[in-house]
């Protein structure tokens, strides 16, 4: 959920107007790769609706895409659970 919050606050789009995130990227995955890291240096990245996101153990950044202007990334908290 992280991912997909963090890509439709910059691309500024509604979750529902995406493509099903598991058409990119393997999710459960993805949740167990990080459920079983325990020395949080556990990092992956992809590329997810034409953005370049890396997810770390409490981190979701996507790069902005080259014709942003503002060069900034969108960066999301990933929620404990």
């Amino acid at each position: 959920m992280a991912v997909v919050a963090t890509l439709t606050e910059i691309s500024d789009v509604d979750p529902t107007e995406m493509d099903p995130l598991f058409q990119s990227i393997d999710v459960e995955s993805l949740d167990a790769l990080f459920r079983g890291a325990t020395d949080g240096n556990v990092r992956v990245t992809s590329t997810v609706a034409g953005r370049e996101v890396t997810v770390t153990n409490d981190a979701v950044i996507a790069n902005r895409t080259p014709d942003d202007d503002s060069g900034t990334v969108g960066i999301g908290e990933v929620p404990s659970t």
